[in-house]
Formats: C-alpha cells, sequence, structure tokens
C-alpha cells in the first residue's frame, strides 16, 4: 500500500505500524512462544516471534533512532492513487526494509494525512492516528494529528486557510490545493479561480518550530470553467462565485506566497497514517 520509511543507504523504509509494533513484548511462557532476533544494520534489528497455538507469526523491527539509520516515507510510484509492493519500493529506495503502512482506498492511495520531505500531500480523507519522527529523529509522534494549512501573501501580509489539499473539490466557502501527486484522482475543479504556483526554495520550519513553509511564486492566476493543472507545481482553486473566490482570484502573476501546514507536532517534516494504536504506554 503507500507511505513507506526509508533508510539511507542503511535506510530502514518502514510504516507507522513500524514503531508501533516495536514496543511489542513476548508475552506469555518462552515454551509457547518462540522469537528469533537478528541484526540488519546498526541500530536496526529483525525479530519473528511465533505461537504455535495461534497459529500466529508476528514480524517487528526495531530501531533505534540514535544509531545511523534513518526512517523516511515513501509513496508508491510517487503518486497517491496506485499501488507497488514494498519491495519494489524498498529496493528504488536503496531501503534495508519496509513495511507497509495506513490503510489504501480502492485506488491504493493512503487515507491518513500524508507527508514527506516538507511536503503536506494529503490531508486526512478520514479521522484517525498518524506516525512521525522529528527532523532531529529524537522524538517520535502516534497520534491523532491537528492537520492545518495555509497561504500567506507576502505582499499584504495577509494569511489564507486551505480547507483541504488532494483531498476532494472544494465546497462553496472553501479553498483546496491540488499537487501532481494528486494523479487523475485529485484534479483541480472547473469553473473555479485557480492559481498555480511553483516553490522557490526548500521547506522550512516555521519560527515556532510548530510547521513547515515553503515560498512559493505565482506564475498563473484566472477564473475560468477550465481546469488548470499543477504541472509539477501546486494549485489553488476556489469555486467560482463561491465566497472564497476572492481569496484566489486576488493571487497575481510573480506574487510571492508561503505555503504552509502543521500536524501539531513540531519539527516533523514526514508522516504516514496507521489505525488503531496496538500498544500505548506499554499497555
Amino acid at each position: 500500500m503507500r507511505g513507506r520509511m526509508r533508510i539511507k543507504r542503511n535506510w530502514i523504509a518502514c510504516l507507522g505500524v513500524v514503531l508501533l509494533v516495536a514496543g511489542l513484548a513476548v508475552p506469555g511462557s518462552a515454551k509457547r512462544y518462540r522469537s528469533r532476533t537478528k541484526r540488519i544494520a546498526p541500530g536496526v534489528t529483525y525479530t519473528v516471534i511465533r505461537d504455535p497455538k495461534g497459529p500466529f507469526r508476528i514480524r517487528v523491527v526495531t530501531v533505534d533512532l540514535a544509531r545511523r539509520s534513518t526512517l523516511d516515507v515513501e509513496l508508491a510510484r510517487d503518486k497517491l492513487p496506485g499501488w507497488e509492493r514494498t519491495s519494489s519500493m524498498a529496493r528504488r529506495r536503496g531501503a534495508i526494509a519496509a513495511i507497509n503502512g495506513d490503510y489504501g482506498r480502492p485506488s491504493g492511495r493512503p487515507v491518513m494525512a500524508f507527508a514527506e520531505d516538507g511536503r503536506l500531500l494529503q490531508t486526512p480523507l478520514a479521522w484517525g492516528r498518524n506516525f512521525a519522527v522529528n527532523r532531529t529523529e529524537t522524538t517520535t509522534f502516534i497520534g491523532h494529528p491537528k492537520v492545518s494549512a495555509w497561504a500567506h501573501e507576502s505582499d499584504t501580509a495577509t494569511t489564507h486557510l486551505i480547507d483541504r489539499l488532494n483531498e476532494g473539490r472544494p465546497a462553496w466557502d472553501e479553498v483546496a490545493q491540488y499537487t501532481s501527486e494528486g494523479g487523475s484522482e485529485e484534479r483541480p475543479p472547473e469553473y473555479a479561480c485557480s492559481a498555480r504556483m511553483f516553490p522557490n526554495g526548500s521547506p522550512q520550519v516555521t519560527v515556532d518550530g510548530m510547521g513547515v513553509e515553503s515560498v512559493h511564486l505565482v506564475e498563473e492566476s484566472r477564473c475560468s470553467g477550465s481546469r488548470m493543472f499543477p504541472r509539477g507545481g501546486s494549485v489553488l482553486a476556489a469555486p467560482l462565485g463561491g465566497a472564497r473566490e476572492l481569496t484566489v482570484s486576488s493571487l497575481a502573476a510573480g506574487e510571492q506566497v508561503l505555503l504552509g501546514w502543521s500536524l501539531g507536532w513540531p519539527n516533523v517534516f514526514d508522516a504516514v497514517g496507521g489505525n488503531p494504536t496496538l500498544v500505548e504506554n506499554g499497555v
């Protein structure tokens, strides 16, 4: 399915599920549960636990974030809709391990919020949990994120709420954002005011540390009946005649806009979904 966390050269490709399961202890007697653990990279171990009475087989990847291995996320075929085996994703990114994450819609896309390398690629399609590690890989987050996204106009110092990102058509009083990762499943609407913009720098953590922003330059802005596609950038769109039409139509070609997002967790650039929580506070 979807997201995956990769580990550079000695990278691990794994998903939210990995750390949810990694805290699992072997319950019961040693006679019933049989386990075997091997080291597969510095700070990374792989354990197989067998319960013949089940029969159950539990596979656990444990990562010591203080060592060289690095967690990251990955989309199948680098698109929201699509399918790819985890083994293929691992080979493509040079990862040493890959674990499936999140639930998937029939098209293969993830369900919860998904962020990669400082870019939010999807606001959640359903209420659920996310998993993230901060950029320094010293803190992990598992829980219900407080997802928000915004566009800040530099010339007027005005901040506009973005209601959805690659998550369907905007309502009458909404602004939606679309990126190329949405593919054929997330197409900007017809009969809308739209503005296409491209990044002019890499994503940066906000001053308060709680979000991520990147500078974009507006290439084109228009209100019409035809769609405006991202073409590798981002498109903001609001319905023609809707309450937020002016929010988008006021963006002019050449204008600088800060696109930002937050999950409510500090210093997070990557996040993948996973539901439900299996182990919490050792229980």
